[in-house]
């Protein structure tokens, strides 16, 4: 069995670029995992957290990246022993434009065309939970920014082979990644630029 690996940076941040290139690398990635169990387990786990938490869709996929991970990735260090863990980030007044960008013209006229009503409830508890709200505050998204990224590197401190801080927006790609994973490299490719997320997901097989 394959390692796990959790993607745990922000929105915004590369999480779509690194799914991409973990799935590249062999691994198979979901971006914001949203199948129906996920929305299930992950719901269960806000409103009654626990220390550990195992995940039905990682029965049979090797990283999950994005928000959802945000929520939960501690109980899933204490659920998936040996898991690799990779902080994205990006200077933040850019991170802090591109959030508006997404929130203020995609992701609010995207959720009021949904016809799937558990599906946007699931997108507006994992916004309220990460970021304290649903609607796009550059004052509070900047303040969840530091400390969310803070406490990620308190919870690591000691524990540098298990995360990687990776800024893909300021250049870090391949060489990080594979060093990182401990594998060879062998892609050729441009590391993955994604400019908008896409919230289409396989589901398990």
């Amino acid at each position: 069995m394959k390692m796990k690996i959790f993607g745990i940076g922000l929105s915004r941040t590369g999480t779509s670029s690194l799914t991409l290139a973990l799935d590249q690398l062999g691994f198979k990635a979901v971006h914001f995992p949203c199948d129906e169990a996920t929305q299930i387990e992950l719901g269960t786990f806000i409103s009654s957290p626990q220390d550990m938490l195992r995940l039905s869709i990682l029965d049979s996929y090797d990283a999950l990246t994005d928000t959802p991970v945000c929520c939960m990735y501690k109980a899933l260090d204490e659920g998936y022993l040996d898991s690799k863990f990779i902080l994205t980030v990006r200077e933040k007044q850019s991170w802090l434009r591109s959030c508006q960008h997404l929130w203020e013209r995609r992701l609010h006229r995207s959720l009021a065309g949904m016809p799937d009503v558990p599906f946007r409830r699931y997108i507006t508890l994992i916004n309220e939970t990460v970021y304290s709200t649903d609607m796009f505050n550059e004052k509070t998204f900047s303040a969840v920014y530091d400390a969310y990224v803070a406490d990620a590197l308190r919870y690591f401190a000691n524990r540098r082979r298990d995360l990687l801080v990776l800024d893909i927006c300021a250049g870090a790609g391949w060489n990080e990644l594979c060093e990182f994973l401990e594998i060879k490299q062998n892609v050729r490719s441009v590391f993955p630029h994604c400019k908008y997320p896409d919230f289409r997901q396989p589901l398990p097989a």
